[in-house]
């Protein structure tokens, strides 16, 4: 009898043993790239997409999610033999980490106005690429970007590697106000425990760094005519306008030099107000304008003043370029106040 106990007690250990359980599908995920290393919007978005992917994925318990040093590690070893070659890089990075699954994109900003991500998924056993997942929408989105992307990230290994082509996927998303902290966190899971799931990844999410805000800069050359309201003659206005704008908000600053005529040069201060999404919502955006300014004077007969501006305007951007229209009231010290209307053009950096 001794002899069977003795038998059978490490034949039920090994049976009771996780190494003979099912194991783990391997998942080594690579840094998104982007085609502006210099950006700090962009490089801050590659980042959050690629950590909430690995914590999203862990958080189903269904995945081993290598750690991200050792896939760098990898990655900067192989990459002088595979440079330019990402298929073969994504291949031989999944051989040297004994990863079951590859995934690996690249995040960029078609336009002023939209963030866009390309994610790529490769299957290391049979050296195969699932169907690339493209998202695209408005810069504002961006939580929606994150959240689609995982979404599908999740669903497209869980219905390749998991075979639960049935199961739900369900993402949180919290939005406390612009350019405030969010989290995006998916989990695929069956019915059964799709909640304690993507509570898991939601929590696991919330360690992220919250939404910088990039300051873009406009110069705008514009002109226009000055039409005064005590009886002088009306002038030529030209000048140049550089505003600030502080992305992801609903306001901009900036400063500029205006030639009223040929008597003086306004020197001035403005702050914006705008109607519409300042990461130029469908590229355009309306803005109200006030702000002080020196007068100063070019020629004998006029004085210095002060000045206040009040103005309304549109602002419209294309890649690299932006135009400008706008009328307003400026008030001086002196009886020279005018009505004045304006139009230009500039760069967008």
């Amino acid at each position: 009898m001794r002899i069977k106990i003795l038998v059978l007690l490490p034949l039920v250990m090994m049976l009771s043993s996780p190494l003979l359980s099912a194991q783990k599908m391997r998942v080594a995920v690579m840094g998104f790239s982007n085609p502006d290393p210099a950006s700090a919007t962009l490089q801050r978005f590659s980042d959050r997409v690629t950590q909430t992917i690995m914590k999203s994925l862990s958080a189903l318990g269904e995945y081993e999610v290598i750690s991200p040093n050792d896939v760098e590690a990898a990655r900067r070893d192989l990459l002088p033999e595979y440079r330019n070659l990402d298929n073969a890089l994504m291949r031989a990075l999944g051989r040297r980490l004994k990863a079951d699954i590859v995934v690996n994109g690249s995040v960029s900003a078609p336009g002023f106005s939209t963030l866009a991500v390309e994610v790529r998924i490769l299957d290391v056993a049979k050296s195969e690429f699932l169907d690339t997942i493209s998202i695209q929408n408005r810069r504002e989105m961006e939580d929606i970007v994150v959240g689609e992307v995982v979404n599908r990230v999740a669903t497209e290994t869980g219905t390749k590697f998991l075979g639960k082509k049935t199961n739900l996927v369900e993402t949180t998303t919290t939005v406390t106000g612009a350019g405030s902290s969010s989290s995006s966190a998916s989990s695929l899971s069956s019915s059964r425990t799709v909640s304690s799931s993507s509570s898991s990844a939601s929590a696991q999410t919330d360690g992220l760094q919250p939404p910088g805000r990039d300051v873009t800069l406009n110069a705008i050359f514009h002109w226009g005519s000055v039409l005064p309201l005590f009886g002088n003659e009306s002038a030529m206005m030209l000048g140049v306008d550089f505003v600030f704008d502080l992305e992801r908000t609903y306001y901009s600053f900036g400063f500029g030099f205006t030639l009223a005529g040929a008597e003086t040069i306004d020197i001035g201060l403005f702050f914006e107000t705008h109607f519409f999404e300042n990461s130029y919502w469908r590229n355009w955006q309306v803005y109200l304008r006030t702000g002080p300014a020196l007068a100063y004077p070019l020629t004998s007969e006029a004085e210095m003043a002060f000045k206040l501006n009040t103005g309304l305007g549109v602002r419209f951007a294309i890649p690299y370029f932006v135009f400008d229209a706008g009328f307003g009231i400026d008030y001086y010290s002196s009886q020279r106040s005018s009505l004045y209307i304006r139009a230009g053009g500039g760069f967008h950096f």
